[in-house]
């Protein structure tokens, strides 16, 4: 077996040696530029996609925190702390139904994206989905169960940081109105402009990568074919080893990714530890069995 290295990719080309002509070398190598390239073109593509709904989700879901953090700051003054601590849960539906809203319009567009690469592995069959599809069943619940869940980790993350904030200044002895600055600062400088991405692109990118699996599988199913899903991540400095280490695995379907020491069906799987999903922005690509 003959080995060449090509520099643009970085890839090993193996050739057994009576094949390794000068001709078969090159055209090897030009497949796995081909290759290279149009997966960097598909990351770039994603990645801003992907992005361009961050950014949305983000002046969404900051918009909730502005109202929550008026009414936080108008129940501790008039109520004290404690009424002040219960406003993020009794608050809570109105930002479920601003995620239920990003969930439902990345889902549509990523599952609109799946079926198109779905089609173009295979071209000539038939695809054709109606609102009584079960993935659409499938993402109208996942919508419904994940926004109810995240709301309750999203309400009580900010009641522990409201708590905190709160004796911190009590226990100076400031004043109502020095600590009600405080809170002021806790919303304004951290959960409005920073926390609000951070679980915009946690978001985004579970609904973007669940809705292309479940559209991908059922549009596999309709075409009478088998896949496979790829894990795919973006190589930069901000990309955790664990998910540059996945980056091109290849499983069925139905089976699992191993990253790090999480079983994730896709990136962003709210199954897996925190530490593997939070602004995770790997995605999901496919490829015939």
């Amino acid at each position: 077996m003959a080995l060449f290295t090509d520099k643009e990719t970085g890839s090993t080309i193996a050739l057994p040696l009576r094949e390794a002509t000068p001709e078969r070398v090159a055209a090897a190598i030009d497949r796995k530029r081909r290759d290279f390239r149009e997966k960097r073109a598909v990351l770039k593509a994603a990645d801003r996609k992907l992005a361009l709904w961050e950014h949305r989700a983000a002046a969404s879901i900051a918009r909730q925190f502005r109202a929550e953090h008026e009414d936080v700051r108008v129940t501790f003054v008039r109520d004290g702390a404690e009424a002040a601590l219960r406003r993020p849960a009794d608050l809570a539906p109105h930002m479920e139904g601003a995620l239920r809203g990003v969930y439902a319009k990345v889902a549509a567009d990523f599952s609109v994206w799946a079926l198109r690469a779905v089609r173009a592995l295979a071209p000539g069959r038939t695809l054709a989905v109606a609102k009584a599809d079960p993935f659409v069943e499938d993402q109208a619940r996942w919508i419904r169960e994940q926004a109810a869940r995240k709301v309750v980790g999203i309400a009580d993350t900010t009641r522990e940081r409201l708590r905190a904030t709160i004796e911190l200044g009590v226990q100076g002895g400031e004043t109502v109105q020095q600590v009600a600055r405080r809170i002021d600062d806790l919303y304004l400088d951290e959960i409005i402009p920073n926390r609000s991405m951070v679980i915009a692109r946690t978001e985004v990118g579970a609904s973007a990568n669940f809705a292309s699996h479940d559209a991908a599988a059922c549009g596999a199913r309709q075409a009478g074919f088998e896949l496979n899903k790829v894990w795919n991540a973006i190589q930069d400095d901000r990309t955790r080893d664990d998910h540059a280490d996945a980056d091109g695995q290849v499983v069925a379907m139905s089976e699992p990714f191993q990253v790090g020491g999480d079983l994730l069906a896709w990136p962003g799987d709210p199954a897996g530890d925190p530490e593997q999903i939070i602004q995770c922005r790997c995605f999901l690509t496919y490829e015939p069995a």
